[in-house]
């Protein structure tokens, strides 16, 4: 079974991103049918796609990123991985594609302008649970924001968590939210969060669109295209139109495991690596004698408006 997945993701994957990359302009009203609430078909189909998603306590998915901002006519491209162990531990990796050299992007703006082919922004996050991790491999240093447990109430709590308990810092708690619709697919949490439509006729599976029904996510996403094998019937693309309509990320999936022995420990080495800005909470209880700082806000700052203007 998994040697006929594979094959059937090598068969797909440059078709899927030709077809989703080399796409036209986001348009008003994307070719679409009923929304999930009144097609018991499609209600259905997501039923089947929650079945044969990725299963087990850890998984690992390699894909293809290619991000196209339209403000600045570039074209990124780079390869990433991403881990999941249930609940909420992970790990998001994005590298440079390699072997870019004296290629150029095929894409073109409404003008004729053809895109800046330029390498994707390496970036490394690990969740442990407790805490949110980001790594700078090449500086070997890490800045590291604690997950609140609650929300704050107090002057003091402000001090030393997060000051606002919204829709975004909730989502952040777990990495598939930076990579939608691939891993820990749940149909019931698919139709609360979004509306439902069937895309564009495809020979090798089903094209879903997915428009946010939530504010939190209308804040991230306008609107996402999900290609399912047609065998499989698991993810095998994604394209998101972020808010705005300012820029597109195009995911192609290239493997997936879910055998622990398979993926290995996935977890981050630090052991050299310098702890920069203020550690949060972690540091305070581990050395509850030193006098108490104020939580670094600038990097709070910088994370969230990150995660909210990604690829945008």
């Amino acid at each position: 079974m998994r040697l006929r997945w594979i094959v059937s993701y090598c068969a797909l994957c440059s078709m899927a991103a030709a077809s989703l990359a080399a796409a036209e302009e986001p348009t008003a009203k994307p070719p679409a049918e009923e929304p999930a609430a009144t097609s018991p078909e499609l209600i259905e189909l997501l039923q089947k796609w929650e079945a044969a998603s990725p299963q087990g306590e850890v998984v690992e998915i390699q894909f293809e990123r290619y991000v196209y901002d339209h403000t600045f006519f570039t074209e990124e491209r780079g390869i990433g991985r991403l881990v999941v162990q249930q609940p909420n531990q992970g790990l998001l990796e994005l590298k440079p594609m390699p072997n870019q050299s004296g290629e150029k992007s095929k894409r073109m703006g409404p003008n004729g302008r053809q895109y800046d082919l330029q390498p994707i922004s390496p970036m490394l996050w690990y969740w442990d649970g407790k805490s949110i991790t980001q790594i700078y491999t090449q500086e070997k240093t890490y800045r590291r924001i604690p997950i609140p447990e609650t929300i704050p109430t107090t002057p003091a709590e402000l001090l030393t968590s997060f000051a606002s308990w919204t829709f975004p810092w909730q989502k952040l708690s777990k990495p598939q939210f930076l990579f939608p619709l691939v891993a820990d697919v749940k149909s019931e949490q698919l139709l609360i969060d979004y509306d439902w439509f069937r895309g564009k006729k495809n020979p090798n599976g089903f094209h879903l669109v997915a428009r946010p029904k939530t504010e939190g996510l209308r804040q991230e996403f306008k609107q996402i295209d999900v290609l399912l094998d047609k065998e499989s019937l698991q993810t095998y693309a994604t394209r998101i139109e972020h808010t705005g309509g300012r820029a597109q990320t195009v995911s192609v999936i290239k493997d997936v495991k879910t055998d622990p022995a398979q993926i290995g420990d996935w977890r981050p080495k630090l052991n050299g690596y310098k702890l920069v800005g203020n550690p949060g909470t972690n540091q305070q209880q581990q050395n509850p004698k030193k006098k108490p700082v104020a939580f670094d806000w600038g990097w709070a700052v910088e994370f969230l408006m990150f995660v909210l203007g990604i690829a945008q």
